[in-house]
């Protein structure tokens, strides 16, 4: 199961550079699989809201939720503790921090087009990777 970072979402819904990797990442792997932090969820809104594309995000409610079986994490209280306490201790921004601490906690491959991870040390997955991973995982079945 994979934690989609808001960089990918965002690529595909602004249609941007790498747009077509995303879209094939959400082809490919089926939305049951597919998980958005609570954090990355609201940026999102931020992001969008800003650029006066509230439509759009009404849209992604509708796709991800409604349409599709995508699933929110939302952390504890004990959980943003340990996040910023990962923020300080590994270099992390806070909202790389909040995805990184998201998918060890609950034992998600991390999806994302940012860079700052593997500096700091975290694995993540391409868009290319996790589809092969996905496609590995479904053969073993």
């Amino acid at each position: 199961m994979y934690l989609i970072d808001t960089n990918v979402w965002l690529e595909d819904l602004l249609h941007q550079q790498r747009a077509a990797e995303a879209d094939r990442l959400f082809k490919e792997i089926p939305s049951r699989l597919l998980f958005i932090s609570s954090f990355a969820l609201f940026s999102i809104g931020i992001i969008l809201t800003s650029r006066k594309q509230q439509e759009l995000f009404v849209t992604l409610l509708n796709d991800l939720f409604n349409r599709g079986n995508v699933k929110i994490l939302e952390p504890s209280i004990e959980d943003l503790h340990s996040i910023s306490l990962l923020s300080k201790k590994s270099g992390l921004d806070f909202d790389d921090s909040f995805q990184a601490f998201i998918s060890v906690l609950r034992n998600l491959k991390l999806v994302s087009f940012d860079s700052d991870f593997v500096a700091k040390g975290f694995a993540i997955l391409s868009r290319w990777q996790a589809i092969e991973n996905f496609k590995n995982t479904i053969s073993k079945l």
